[in-house]
């Protein structure tokens, strides 16, 4: 039995060794997360991405998380590389959506149409290839699987089909092959009659087509913007003039010169010069009004937060709130561009449409002489003069050579200077009942429009609270 000193110098040892071993053990249970993201990120480092996220299965932190998912990501890409696009696919899957997965994401997308194409299955790859707006050589194998099916009419006898779906395609390779069957079909060794009589055109019909096409491109020129609570115009001498709400400088135009086209944001303005720089005024919180160094542009147009341009050489340009890097992929034969709400969107030499929106993605249309854009729906002049809507049902107005979209109204400029309007509400409607004619150009926003006369005045409609209708006096560019 032992002694009370010897009870006493065993308590005195062992108390203070189990004090140490259970702050050992608490130490090492508290550090024991900190080393596990530690083995995780240095397995990451070093390739290791299965045995990371293994290292990080039961951990609920937010840094395991993020790590987690940088494994994964590099799995998938690991996987992408040597081929295996199923198991990348599959991992993508659990991913949340980024700049980086929505890049793999498309990469996926794209390999998944070309196979589409190799295949011989041109329906299912024109339409997959088509949503891939620009990626890569996307828009050139889209070409090719229309020229495909185009000749699959050709083969079927389907001639005025064929010809008119060879024609739809915008490339000279296509024109070429709907003259050889115009040709072939009518005997007519001319090229442009042959086509005509083909598509049974005659004479009258190609001519009212060129007049309405002129029309439609001389309605481009952009003499008249509206913002938010502003009203912008461009005056004949190549000065600018605004009205209405200044709060950010908007209508401070007063100094530029030279101006062959204006454009207005909810509260920025923007002009572009002849010689092809652009100059802004206005709300510049995200940067909307940083242009000083474009040059080249052709085109200009602006979105309620956002501004745009074309270059000559068919570049898109644009700064402010939204991220349009997609249009860094789009082909370099634009003619026009639009940006419109929170969108941006262009049509192509050939009369398809690219946009890049995040709520309406571009419609599958051919033919088209412009566009127009607001939050959560597009809407598509033809050169034929009709109109069709993306997120709207439009009436069924003909011989429009011009349209401007904004988040209460869809208007339209017929041929003979008379304007249309679609409010969404009845309380939207501007416009009086009786029809406004000897119009050349509309602009449109959310509480406001602007038409310039065809004897250069401007007339508008509706809130007038900041000043924004003040334009009697307005003496605009209208040639």
């Amino acid at each position: 039995m032992k002694k009370p000193s010897d009870q006493n110098r065993f308590l005195r040892i062992a108390l203070p060794v189990t004090a140490v071993v259970f702050f050992c053990l608490a130490t090492l249970l508290f550090r024991l997360p900190a080393l596990r993201l530690n083995c995780a990120q240095s397995a990451l480092e070093s390739g290791e991405y299965a045995r990371a996220i293994g290292l990080l299965k039961n951990d609920r932190s937010a840094e395991a998380a993020a790590l987690t998912d940088a494994a994964r990501l590099a799995l998938a890409k690991e996987a992408l590389s040597a081929g295996d696009d199923a198991k990348a696919e599959a991992i993508l899957a659990e991913l949340p959506e980024t700049g980086e997965t929505k890049a793999l994401g498309k990469e996926l997308a794209y390999r998944a149409a070309v196979r589409l194409f190799e295949a011989g299955d041109f329906e299912a790859a024109a339409d997959a290839l088509r949503a891939l707006n620009g990626y890569k050589d996307s828009l050139t194998c889209y070409e090719k699987t229309r020229f495909a099916l185009a000749e699959s009419l050709a083969k079927k006898g389907e001639t005025r089909e064929a010809i008119e779906a060879f024609l739809a395609i915008g490339s000279e390779e296509g024109r070429n092959r709907a003259i050889a069957l115009a040709v072939e079909s009518t005997g007519i060794k001319d090229a442009e009659r042959a086509l005509n009589a083909a598509r049974g055109m005659d004479d009258e019909t190609v001519r009212k087509q060129e007049e309405l096409l002129h029309m439609q491109d001389a309605a481009k020129t952009a003499r008249l913007a509206v913002g938010f609570a502003h009203t912008l115009g461009l005056r004949p001498d190549g000065t600018a003039v605004a009205a209405g709400d200044d709060s950010f400088g908007q209508c401070g135009v007063e100094s530029w010169r030279d101006l062959i086209a204006v454009a207005a944001g909810a509260y920025h303005s923007a002009g572009l010069r002849s010689d092809g720089t652009v100059v802004a005024a206005g709300d510049n919180r995200f940067g909307q009004c940083d242009v000083a160094d474009w040059t080249d542009v052709i085109a200009i147009s602006a979105g309620y937060y956002d501004t745009v341009a074309l270059t000559a050489d068919g570049r898109v340009l644009y700064t402010g709130f939204h991220d349009f890097s997609e249009t860094k992929d789009w082909p370099n034969d634009l003619v026009s561009i639009a940006a419109g709400g929170y969108s941006v969107a262009a049509v192509r030499r050939n009369g398809e449409m690219l946009s890049v929106s995040p709520s309406v993605k571009a419609p599958e249309w051919e033919g088209l002489s412009a566009v127009s854009a607001s939050v959560g729906y597009s809407v598509g002049l033809f050169r034929n003069g009709t109109l069709r809507g993306h997120g709207v049902a439009l009436p069924a107005w003909e011989n429009v050579v011009a349209i401007s979209a904004s988040a209460t109204r869809v208007l339209a400029l017929d041929a003979d200077g008379t304007v249309y309007e679609y409010a969404f509400r009845n309380g939207d409607r501007l416009l009086p009942d009786e029809p406004v004619t000897g119009v050349l150009a509309i602009a449109n926003g959310a509480t406001h429009l602007a038409l310039l006369l065809k004897d250069g005045t401007v007339r508008c409609f509706g809130d007038d609270a900041s000043g924004a209708c003040r334009t009697e006096d307005w003496i605009l560019k209208n040639d």
